[in-house]
């Protein structure tokens, strides 16, 4: 079988131009970024046999600057400079450059091929074609060898990978491109990178309610003055009015409260995990079984208070360490909330011991979140004080209410703000993604989403679910890489309407939707004209 090449010319634009008439070009035809416009990209799909290929690209190195490359084939992903001097600041047979990307790897019909380029000074990205060579393992190795690979996210995504969903913060990109994910979050998301906000949302239903599994000891178990006579351990603390603020939301339905313990009142969900007097390494002996028996989507841990009146209540942030490292090997997609524990002022070494046992905590949580898992930091000790603590360790009534403000906060919602970021990954849940006047690539994830390029040329991705794309005039031209017939929809925007829509064959495998004015809104990559009528479109 011959080798397919695919001109880059002939892929699906988006900021990327075609220069005509540049020998030694293939084809004569190149594309390349126009001066002053920073980042482009080029899509298609993989039209030849699956099957097993080496990976070969041809690209232009100046001298004049250093450009970035990614090029993403299915799942596989080469990112690199043109760093080379070759004495050429132009197009040449000097400069024109034959890299291998990838070799003996899986490639399938129809698989989803991307180029995103990054101009650099007088350096404009320029690329010539990709060709797929048919691998016969008997082979020698090809001529042709690689050259290291920069390890980066996707295309496009070639600096800084921020994580959000995880606190209310602040995220501020590089001069580079930035990606935000909130792959991390409990629920959905609606992001702005216009207006530079990022609002996280609540999202479970009652069709399928978030499980929640409170863990933790006395204080978890809801007891206000265990030297009360008699104690008073019945009103559910924290859970109580936890659950009540969501009901006053309207959300009760939405949630499931997890575990093998029951009490508090009868007009609550009353099961949890919180076993009075007991230590860390009590719930670290049991979490498996829990886990494996309750399944809950998110954990509420609040532990070690048992911890700080022990002999080594210097080293319980390790063990507390161990148990979230626990949950995350046995139940990856849960997401643990570590709060820190209330303070204890019924004896000043114990209180110095839980301040000392505190302070660990942000820091633990950061790791965490640095190697993957799904975790966060609730800062219960700043929200109470002595004078909320009834008995020296259990909190009082209004203790236990400030408790549950912090886990509602976490739980339905919170805000970020955001600056110079380029590009968003979505949740698991139904988000809204709006890009700005800039290049974007915007990731829906899982859930039904909407996604809206706004200004510049975009790359939108709906992935899983039933997604809404929306265009509009005016607004660029945006590439739906992925784009569902009968499942996903085209939304109209500002007075759009199916009317004024021209859609026909851009080349063999993709769709433009044009105005009469031959305004590009969209490029559907993958897809025929024929499939597309008016079942595609909702106004919005």
């Amino acid at each position: 079988m011959p080798p397919i090449r695919i001109e880059a010319e002939d892929m699906s634009l988006l900021a990327y131009q075609v220069e005509l008439d540049r020998s030694p070009a293939s084809g004569g035809k190149l594309i390349t970024l126009p001066a002053g416009v920073p980042q482009g990209i080029a899509t298609t799909l993989f039209s030849g046999t699956s099957g097993v290929y080496n990976v070969v690209i041809g690209y232009f190195d100046e001298n004049d600057g250093e450009s970035s490359l990614s090029v993403q084939v299915g799942g596989n992903v080469s990112s690199w400079r043109y760093d080379q001097n070759l004495k050429d600041g132009g197009v040449s047979a000097k400069n024109l450059v034959q890299r291998t990307l990838f070799e003996g790897v899986q490639i399938a019909t129809g698989e989803m091929i991307t180029i995103a380029g990054t101009a650099d000074r007088n350096e404009f990205a320029r690329v010539d074609y990709l060709e797929f060579i048919p691998v016969d393992r008997s082979n020698a190795p090809l001529p042709v060898q690689p050259a290291p690979e920069v390890p980066r996210v996707s295309p496009l995504e070639t600096n800084t990978l921020l994580q959000g969903g995880v606190r209310n913060s602040s995220f501020r990109g590089t001069e580079a491109v930035d990606t935000l994910t909130y792959a991390q979050a409990t629920g959905g998301v609606v992001v702005d990178l216009g207006a530079g906000v990022a609002r996280r949302e609540f999202a479970p239903s009652s069709a399928q309610p978030l499980k929640v599994m409170a863990i933790g000891d006395s204080i978890t178990y809801g007891v206000v003055n265990s030297k009360t006579q008699p104690y008073v351990t019945e009103t559910g603390g924290y859970r109580t009015v936890l659950w009540e603020q969501f009901s006053q939301s309207g959300l009760s339905s939405a949630i499931d409260f997890v575990g093998s313990q029951k009490n508090g009142p009868s007009t609550i969900d009353t099961d949890h995990e919180g076993h009075r007097s007991k230590p860390i390494n009590f719930i670290a002996t049991r979490i498996k079984g829990w886990l494996k028996t309750q399944q809950p989507d998110v954990v509420l841990l609040m532990a070690g208070t048992n911890d700080m009146k022990q002999g080594d209540a210097g080293t319980a942030h390790r063990r507390l360490s161990k148990l979230i490292d626990e949950i995350a090997k046995e139940s990856p997609n849960v997401h643990v909330l570590v709060a820190s524990i209330p303070p204890i002022p019924r004896d000043e070494k114990q209180q110095q011991n839980a301040i000392a046992f505190n302070r660990e905590l942000p820091g633990m949580v950061d790791e965490k979140l640095a190697q993957g898992k799904k975790v966060s930091f609730v800062d219960m000790a700043g929200r109470l004080t002595a004078n909320d603590i009834a008995d020296g360790v259990h909190p009082t009534t209004d203790g236990y209410a400030k408790m549950a403000d912090a886990w509602y906060s976490w739980l339905a919602g919170g805000q970020d703000t955001i600056a110079h970021i380029e590009n968003v990954t979505g949740t698991a849940y139904d988000d809204t993604l709006t890009g700005d006047d800039g290049v974007n690539v915007l990731k829906g994830g899982a859930g039904n989403d909407t996604l809206i390029g706004a200004g510049g040329n975009d790359l939108l991705y709906g992935q899983a679910g039933n997604d809404t794309f929306v265009i509009a005039a005016g607004k660029g031209t945006d590439t739906i890489a992925d784009f569902e017939v009968g499942r996903d929809l085209i939304g109209l925007a500002g007075g759009l309407s199916f009317g004024q829509l021209t859609i026909a064959q851009r080349n063999s495998n993709d769709t433009a939707i044009t105005l009469a004015n031959n305004e590009v809104l969209a490029v559907l990559t993958g897809i025929q004209p024929t499939a597309i009528t008016s079942n595609a479109f909702t106004v919005v």
